[in-house]
């Protein structure tokens, strides 16, 4: 290791490392990756940095090295500029005293390069860093470092002081002068145009083929439109809106990457490999109450938590072959959190990172996951536009081998006076643009939006109505006339008429399947007591009503058959008694309780237990032990509902 190296020089930036960088933003070669204005854990430091000694880019098979191109492999030629920061001095106490800054776009971090280009940027970029400035946000204070690489790749001190000099006094004069723009761009008048690269059919189209593809991938649309600001305005404006902890700014000379994510994708240091995947979001509003549902909907809808299990359970299998198997483990997986603008379900993975793989080796294992990358081809096609950037990630890579890289949503393209950006949306099973689902009522298929029942209805004041959830197989409902029997026998027991026969029953569920056009099917039958006023007593001659609804069925992650579920068990209330637990009636209070607590305990199932202290049924499954070649199942007698499955 070299004596002095690598050189450090402390600098005072009165108004940050933003302003000081102002000056710097329009130079070719010029980065940002800015953790936001205020302090958070994950956003302690900021970099910049300024003039590369080396560059690299890819766009299909050709591959550019300080600005020659040739053909090549893509992934070996970025592995193999990756290591020229190898063994270079570091510094123990900064993160990032120099190394590789730059991004992989969606398109080359799923097929590792192996792809044609079609887009006007290139597929992945990186710019070698031997000077850099880190910016303390909890301190305040900043280090201008310098490695002094020669272009034989040797290290001179001399030639480190000389550069970090030089930085640290173009921050200096940055940071104290007005901003004036390097380049004038031409001004535009009138709004500008904003343009969608698929019309309303085709993004119609494009939503309902990727419905079923996988759980919850995201489909998104790029929008184009010029601009008379220049791209460190634009990020600017983006930043006032929209501060982020793992936001960036790379300039690449004829076009500019703007990230403003929140998310980390993947950090390496000290062997450790950490990830927070983020996966199921809702807009903020104003709304309190809406918001609260919002978050309601995260934390409790079957279909967006096992979108997330599922992509963690992907990406732990993923990280086995970077990191030791044993040591790949999750923690508080799908909670919550919040920014300005939406909630977020996110987890925590970690790993112990295997002696012979690499920073790259880590990343590009787990960013086709993250980013539907295992269904690209149907993506790129049904989107029409490349994503580039978008889904893809906005990092570095430190000599001294520590690595962060974003997950890069809220991110866009500029070049030529244009922005390119896209925006997402996440496609569950159950959305349809071209119409609402229907709901049989009484009779009736209806518009979901059109679907009411009375407000007096005795299910709605007060639980006095049953109800069954089956499955359908290829559209057809499964154990129905089991089904049947177990509805009419508690509608016996609670006095309600059930207004239909076994036949009646069967054909209006298959109705109901169809008019909804799912074949794989979870569907929902309630009976109920059309209640006239408020009070217990009921009013003469009580009629009921009799609903169906069918929606797509999601099943558990694959993960939980084959690595088993996480059970807990419920301490906060009882089982019921066994003359109300064998009822299936719209009181679910008790379960619903049940539910929130196994999920709070970061549990797939919660194991009820009676008074007695005996196990009994999950909140919506049934239990059931082998021992010895014999099946063993909780006898009714002790509160447990008399499952189908049973």
């Amino acid at each position: 290791m070299p004596r002095g190296l690598p050189v450090v020089i402390p600098i005072k930036l009165k108004d940050g490392l933003v302003s000081a960088f102002k000056n710097l933003a329009e130079k070719k070669g010029s980065f940002i990756l800015d953790s936001g204005d205020g302090f958070s854990k994950e956003g302690k430091y900021s970099f910049a940095g300024l003039n590369p000694l080396h560059t690299f880019s890819s766009a299909g098979g050709f591959v550019t090295i300080d600005g020659h191109t040739a053909i090549d492999n893509p992934f070996l030629s970025l592995q193999r500029f990756i290591n020229i920061s190898n063994g270079l001095t570091g510094d123990p106490y900064l993160p990032f005293a120099g190394g590789m800054v730059g991004f992989v776009s969606f398109e080359w971090g799923s097929a590792k390069g192996n792809m044609a280009s079609n887009s006007n940027v290139p597929d992945v970029y990186f710019g070698m860093y031997d000077t850099v400035v880190t910016y303390d946000h909890l301190e305040g204070t900043a280090w201008v470092s310098s490695l002094g690489l020669k272009e034989d790749g040797s290290e001179d001190a001399s030639l480190a002081k000389t550069r970090a000099d030089e930085l640290a006094a173009l921050l200096y004069s940055s940071d104290n002068a007005n901003f004036k723009s390097f380049l004038c761009y031409p001004p535009l008048y009138g709004n500008h145009p904003i343009i969608s690269t698929l019309t309303k059919d085709k993004f119609i189209s494009g939503f309902n083929e990727l419905k079923g593809v996988k759980k919850l991938p995201l489909f998104a649309q790029q929008f184009v439109s010029p601009t008379h600001k220049s791209p460190w305005q634009v990020y600017l404006d983006l930043r006032s809106k929209n501060q982020a902890t793992f936001a960036g700014y790379i300039n690449c000379g004829d076009f500019h990457i703007l990230s403003a994510s929140r998310t980390c994708l993947v950090k390496v240091s000290g062997g450790n490999v950490n990830l927070r995947p983020v996966k199921g979001s809702r807009g903020k509003t104003a709304d309190k109450d809406e918001d609260s549902k919002r978050i309601n909907e995260l934390v409790h809808g079957e279909e967006v938590q096992a979108s997330h299990r599922y992509l963690v359970a992907d990406i732990m299998k993923n990280l086995h072959g970077v990191c030791d198997s044993k040591s790949v483990s999750a923690e508080d997986v799908a909670h919550i959190e919040s920014d300005n603008r939406a909630h977020h379900l996110v987890s925590a993975i970690s790993g112990r990172k295997k002696s012979g793989s690499t920073a790259l080796d880590c990343l590009l294992s787990v960013l086709p996951v993250v980013s539907d990358g295992d269904i690209a081809p149907i993506i790129s096609r049904v989107e029409g536009a490349p994503r580039n950037v978008y889904t893809g990630t906005v990092g570095y890579i430190g000599c001294n081998g520590i690595a962060e890289f974003n997950s890069a949503y809220r991110t866009l393209v500029f070049k030529d006076t244009i922005g390119y950006l896209h925006a997402g949306t996440e496609v569950g099973l159950d959305a349809d643009l071209t119409m609402p689902h229907k709901i049989y009522i009484n009779g009736k298929l209806v518009p979901e939006n059109s679907a009411f029942i009375s407000v007096f209805d005795r299910s709605y004041l007060y639980g006095e109505g049953v109800f069954e959830t089956m499955r359908a197989y290829k559209g057809r409902p499964a154990f129905c006339d089991m089904h049947y029997h177990r509805l009419k026998s508690n509608c016996e027991k609670l006095k309600i008429e059930l207004p239909v026969d076994e036949y009646a029953f069967e054909r209006d569920v298959i109705k109901t399947i169809n008019a909804n056009k799912v074949k794989e099917a979870y569907v929902r039958v309630n009976v109920s007591l059309i209640g006239l006023s408020v009070g217990f007593a009921r009013p003469p001659k009580t009629k009921t009503n009799f609903t169906i609804f069918a929606k797509p069925f999601i099943g558990r992650p694959d993960a939980v058959y084959r690595n088993g579920a996480k059970v807990a068990l419920i301490e906060s209330v009882f089982a019921d008694d066994p003359e109300v637990a064998e009822i299936k009636s719209t009181n679910y209070l008790t379960k619903m309780i049940a539910r929130r607590e196994a999920l709070d305990k970061k549990s797939d199932e919660g194991l009820f237990q009676s008074r007695d202290g005996f196990i009994l049924e999950g909140t919506a499954t049934n239990l059931f032990a082998v021992k010895k070649g014999r099946l063993f199942t909780p006898p009714l007698s002790d509160g447990c509902l008399p499952g189908i499955t049973r």
